[in-house]
């Protein structure tokens, strides 16, 4: 047996701090950050040897120097940052003077020593840079000294007068400088001590080094300078350590680097210093790493590098120190940046180190318990059984040695347990169990006896439990479970029998509980759950029925644990966690649905609270079983992994909980979890069109406005919450008002496109939380206005409407010229043919007739006169008809009534008829063709009358009624069969007519009973 007893920090302790690393393969331009800052965006900043660095916690903005472009840095070798009240970020560089970083224009303005102005700065190494309440720069520099920065006239002067009244020294090698609650100007030089100036009196007074006097600053060459909440002054010295200043009694305390105290200062040349928002000062070293200083016992907690684990600080040259605006402690170190939270290691972590001899002495961990002394037994899979003393942080490990019987049985330990004796029992995988024998520090092994039928132990054992009778059952791997007293003698032993339903349910056993009422219930891996009934010596089994919704939920069960109230918590590996109903058998289910992180459950513990902790495979989970509602913790929360192991858990002393796991253990303390309260600024960090990348004149597109052309309507968002706690768990939500109808919860993702907009105006939103689910409700947004294309614009528009009148208005003039046209060329032909060919109608007809009664005219040429003399009237009277219709001014229902009138006045000359007209509504135009085809069906039926019915009297009736023209015809004549087929053409030809003109056209007569014809049309 080897027995080693190590030191080990306590995990309420700050020494186990963790960090996060950000190096160059994260984006950083440059390992060396010389300083770190914060702005009033919440953007962090960092000065490397090669650029300027802006980051939002995910990605870098770098800045160099472009020897081509005057508007860049003046050098990409940056000393010193810092941030004036108007939001201006200065950069002062080691040789290229004084840059100003304007966010607003993202514009560079540099200042660099000119030796023929003496109003520009003295020196181009720029190595501190304060702001008074004045609105004044304070510049040191290294070799031109003290300068002070006018902003209004950007002139510089040269402050060598403040140092004239001193004795002799190196006045222009300065390298700090700090501005206190006073208003005091603290300068720290590298040669030749510490001074302090007054602007509003002038008084200058200088701090050396004096080997005589113990009170006095430590050493001449000064690195970093910072002010306490109480007032005193901390100055790091390359050298003498850290001195405190206390100005009410003038005297200086020293703090030394010590080989013999690991509580002393780490090392003596102190390069940065920080007082967080508690009053507490970090230190950081040149080779020696960083240290958090308590003014209580005056001592220091170390933090080192170490390459694993990785949480470790990443350099031990810690060069920049800066606490954010959440608190979050940056560390810029000669191999990147540092970063410790407090809201992250929400749990103390115990990890094995082979570099390390006082760690944990294994890896993996796959069991535990606490003994009755309050310490914690931890067993691993490699590295055997440790004994930890959570008040010392002290463990003693326990390896098995193969030439002593008495030591541990086997390094692989599985399973653990204190009995009410207060002795702890130890099952191994392999190496059968063993009891420690506290009085003595060795272990009574029960080991396969193959003599001894009573001692057939199995080797490989799973679990312990002690039962009322203080018998102790022991659960294995492969050969189910078996009962012994504490002398080792086989009282039972239990075994999977497919044939006994009331046998164990299954042989590989992970877990035994005893209840309250001294029930003993086994989970396996294969079987489910076993209840053992003593008075029948048998076991009730709850198993998986996939027809039974309310069993329970998986067969393979890795823990069981009875909470205060008495129920049953039973976590298997892929169903979960269920709570058991032991009369009904049926089981609540738990799972990734209703908020675990993970279904495969390994151990579960109640807290003082009645909280349940869940470890799984995807971290540790807080369940609330009133509420039903989980709160769910992972590796960025300071766990050893997300990944536990089953028998891996116990409640120590004072109410902690044991978790262990893949790579170490962790203790949860429920009522010192710290959750992030910080609201995280918002802000929009990057926009994209059609995946090209838009410069915006600002460090950000807050409160502003993007115009964007039509076409450029395919573009993305990029945006971050700057809580550096934990970034990669900040969430978001973002909405694009106009489009959106409600937020959309995008989760940890960073970015929102958005395709294929309308022209229009756009307000995008966008909210985030720190890692703790914490909300900036209110967010940032930018307003996007989408301009419509040139055929879309109102003033487009308007003219488009304007030149669409004026067309209508040329047509309608074009229409209206050309109406007139034919209307005056109707007219034209109307009057040619009624006063030239009638009139020569007239002649031939009149010369006809007057030949004809010549006397001695043979009969056969006066027939033929007769017939000329006729044919010229008839086709007279035809022609006074085209001349009618022709005639633009006969295009109304009026003129066509009348030229009715006068065809019955002409065709029925000398014989009894009646004309009547009804009223008729506003006379309309009447199209050409149409009164032609009304007239000619009109002197059809007269004609038919004065030729062929021998009517005594006739009726002639027109009427205009509801837009309709209605014409009827009667006379008394001697009628005629319809039925009967006509020799004629007339009716055929007045029928086609009436269907030309849309009309209906009813003949109707009997023969001696006359005839009458009804003419209806739609008047056009």
């Amino acid at each position: 047996m080897v027995l080693l007893s190590l030191p080990l920090r306590g995990p309420a302790q700050p020494s186990e701090l963790l960090f996060r690393r950000i190096q160059t393969d994260q984006g950083l331009s440059q390992s060396l950050v010389l300083s770190v800052i914060q702005d009033r965006l919440g953007f962090m900043w960092f000065a490397t040897e090669d650029g300027l660095n802006r980051y939002d916690g995910h990605s870098f903005v770098t800045f160099r120097h472009d020897p081509l472009d005057s508007n860049s840095l003046s050098s990409s070798y940056i000393w010193t940052l810092y941030e004036s009240r108007d939001g201006k970020i200065w950069a002062g560089t080691w040789g290229g003077g004084l840059t100003c970083y304007d966010p607003v224009s993202h514009r560079f303005t540099r200042y660099q020593h000119d030796p023929a102005d003496s109003a520009s700065i003295s020196h181009d190494r720029v190595t501190a840079i304060c702001e008074d309440s004045l609105g004044h720069l304070w510049i040191c520099t290294a070799g031109g000294g003290l300068n002070r920065f006018e902003p209004a006239t950007r002139t510089f002067t040269r402050m060598r007068h403040i140092f004239a009244p001193l004795p002799p020294g190196r006045w222009d090698d300065l390298f700090c400088m700090l501005i206190d609650r006073t208003g005091a100007i603290w300068i720290g030089s590298y040669f030749s001590g510490l001074v302090r100036y007054d602007p509003r009196t002038g008084a200058v007074r200088r701090f050396r080094h004096d080997p005589r006097n113990a009170v006095s600053i430590s050493d001449d060459r000064i690195l970093s300078l910072c002010e306490d909440d109480r007032g005193d002054l901390w100055i790091g010295t390359w050298g003498g350590g850290l001195n405190r200043y206390n100005l009410t009694e003038d005297v200086f305390s020293r703090f030394r680097a010590s080989g013999s105290d690991p509580h002393s200062l780490p090392g003596d040349i102190v390069r940065s210093l920080c007082c967080d928002r508690k009053g507490r000062l970090w230190v950081g070293t040149v080779g020696t790493g960083a240290a958090l200083f308590d003014r209580e016992t005056n001592s220091f907690t170390r933090f080192r590098y170490a390459p694993h684990p990785t949480t470790s600080l990443s350099d031990d040259v810690v060069t920049a120190l800066i606490e954010d605006a959440a608190g979050v402690m940056w560390f810029g170190t000669a191999n990147g940046i540092s970063v410790s939270s407090p809201y992250v290691q929400k749990f103390g972590l115990y990890t094995s180190d082979s570099g390390t001899p006082d760690a944990l002495s294994g890896r993996r961990v796959f069991a535990m318990c606490t003994d009755s002394a309050g310490c914690v037994w931890v067993g691993t899979e490699d590295g055997g059984l440790n004994r930890f003393d959570p008040r010392s942080g002290r463990f003693v490990h326990h390896r098995h040695n193969p030439a002593n019987p008495k030591s541990l049985p086997h390094d692989y330990v599985s399973a653990l347990m204190t009995d009410a004796r207060g002795a702890v029992w130890v099952g191994t995988y392999g190496g059968g169990f063993a009891r420690f024998e506290a009085a003595s520090g060795e272990f009574r092994r029960y080991v396969h006896d193959p003599s001894s039928p009573s001692r057939l132990y199995n080797a490989y054992i799973s679990a312990f439990a002690e039962d009322r009778n203080g018998n102790i059952w022991i659960g294995t791997w492969i050969s189910g479970v078996f009962v012994i007293n504490r002398d080792g003698r086989i009282l039972k032993a239990f075994m999977h029998d497919k044939s006994k339903p009331g046998s164990l349910p299954d042989n590989d056993v992970r877990s035994l509980t005893m209840d309250q009422s001294g029930t003993m219930w086994v989970g396996t891996a294969h079987g489910g759950i076993g209840r053992y009934d003593s008075a029948g010596d048998a076991f009730r089994w709850y198993r998986k029925d996939p027809a039974n919704p309310r069993s329970l939920s998986s067969n393979y069960v890795q823990t069981i644990m009875q909470d205060r109230k008495g129920g049953l918590w039973i976590g298997t590996f892929g169903g979960g966690l269920n709570r058991l109903d032991p009369v009904s058998g049926e089981c609540a289910h738990i799972t990734q649905q209703h908020g675990l992180p993970n279904n495969v459950v390994y151990a579960v513990l109640e807290d003082h609270m009645g909280m349940l902790w869940i470890s799984t495979n995807n971290g540790i989970c807080c369940f609330d079983p009133v509420k039903s509602t989980c709160v769910n913790f992972t590796r960025h929360d300071g766990l050893q992994a997300d990944e536990f192991n089953f028998n891996a858990a116990c409640r120590g002393p004072e109410g902690a909980l044991y978790f262990g796991g893949v790579n170490g253990f962790n203790i949860v303390r429920p009522g010192q979890i710290r959750h992030n309260p910080h609201v995280p600024p918002v802000v929009i960090t990057g926009f994209r069109v059609f995946d090209r990348p838009v410069p915006h004149p600002s460090a950000s597109f807050t409160d502003s406005c993007i115009t964007l052309g039509y076409e450029e309507n395919f573009f993305t968002f990029e945006y971050a919450a700057l809580d550096y706690s934990l970034p990669d768990r900040n969430a978001y939500a973002y909405i694009l008002e106009g489009l959106d109808r409600a937020w959309v919860m995008a989760g940890t993702r960073r970015l929102a496109s958005y395709t294929n907009l309308e022209p229009g105006k756009y307000t995008f939103r966008v909210r985030g939380t720190n890692n703790d689910g914490v909300w900036n409700a209110t967010g940032t947004s930018v307003r996007i206005v989408i301009e419509p294309p040139f055929w879309k614009t109102l003033w487009f528009r308007i003219v488009a409407v304007l030149l669409g009148i004026a067309a209508v208005t040329v047509a309608y003039r074009l229409r209206v010229a050309s109406l007139l046209r034919v209307q005056q060329m109707r007219l034209n032909i109307a009057s040619d043919l009624h006063d030239e060919i009638g009139s020569n109608l007239a002649s031939i007809a009149v010369l006809a007739d007057l030949v004809r009664h010549r006397t001695g005219l043979p009969p056969t040429a006066a027939g033929h006169l007769l017939d000329i003399s006729r044919a010229a009237r008839s086709t007279s009277d035809a022609l006074r008809d085209i001349v009618w219709f022709v005639n633009p001014e006969h295009d109304t229902t009026d003129n066509a009534i009348d030229r009715l009138e006068g065809i019955a006045a002409k065709l029925l000359a000398g014989m009894n008829y009646t004309f009547l007209v009804d009223d008729h509504s506003v006379s309309k135009k009447l199209p050409m063709t149409f009164r032609r085809d009304l007239v000619l069906i009109y002197k059809e039926l007269l004609s038919n009358i004065v030729r062929h019915a021998s009517a005594k009297n006739i009726s002639i009736w027109v009427g205009d009624h509801e837009g309709r023209l209605s014409l009827r015809i009667s006379d008394d004549g001697r009628g005629f069969d319809p039925r009967r087929p006509s020799s004629g053409n007339g009716l055929i030809t007045m029928r086609r007519r009436a269907s030309q003109i849309g009309a209906t056209l009813d003949i109707r007569s009997e023969p001696g009973k006359g005839t009458t014809a009804t003419l209806s049309v739609k008047l056009p």
